[in-house]
């Protein structure tokens, strides 16, 4: 990246440039998919919950940067990551390893400066800030729902008389809550 020039360091434009591509959270993303495996608009869109248009448009910026390969399999537009994709990524990484941290009223908690995958360190971040501010109000959200069900189903119960109800109310309490917890984890 740096070009030797009179004995000082100068940086390379080009590989500036495509870093600069490289660091929007959604083409981060994207690349880091492709990295696993070889994607299509559709596969891309599902796996990472965006519009098509979304990361249609993200793979062509990418690619008129040289940070994916787009090839034709017959109807099938396939797109991987370059070498210099891989590179980049694998740098965007190790720096966001070692600045990520978590705070509590401007007192760091814990600094991680370990490589690895994004989304383990967020998981790690994410449950240190749970143990440094307790339990968030997202996370009462299934409770709530849960036990709202149960309570409907018992005063339903009472009502009317079929005390099944009340086993019914609990069971669909569980699930909703699982349901809700689940989604909210994948929305976080």
């Amino acid at each position: 990246m740096l070009n030797e020039e009179k004995g000082k360091p100068q940086l390379d434009p080009e590989k500036l440039r495509m870093i600069e591509v490289a660091s929007n959270p959604h083409r981060i993303r994207i690349m880091m998919e492709l990295l696993n495996k070889e994607g299509t608009v559709a596969s891309l869109s599902k796996t990472l919950g965006y519009s098509r248009q979304l990361v249609d448009h993200h793979l062509e910026t990418l690619e008129r940067s040289r940070l994916v390969f787009r090839r034709k399999v017959g109807n099938v537009e396939m797109y991987s990551a370059t070498e210099v994709a891989k590179t980049i990524v694998s740098e965007i990484v190790r720096m966001h390893s070692e600045i990520v941290r978590v705070e509590k009223g401007g007192e760091v908690l814990a600094t991680h400066s370990e490589t690895g995958k994004v989304e383990k360190e967020e998981t790690a971040v994410r449950v240190k800030k749970h143990a440094a501010t307790g339990l968030r109000p997202k996370r009462l959200i299934p409770v709530i729902i849960g036990l709202s069900t149960v309570l409907v189903a018992s005063a339903e119960a009472m009502r009317a008389g079929v005390y099944t109800y009340v086993l019914g109310g609990i069971l669909l309490g569980i699930l909703l809550y699982v349901l809700t917890s689940r989604l909210i984890r994948l929305l976080e």
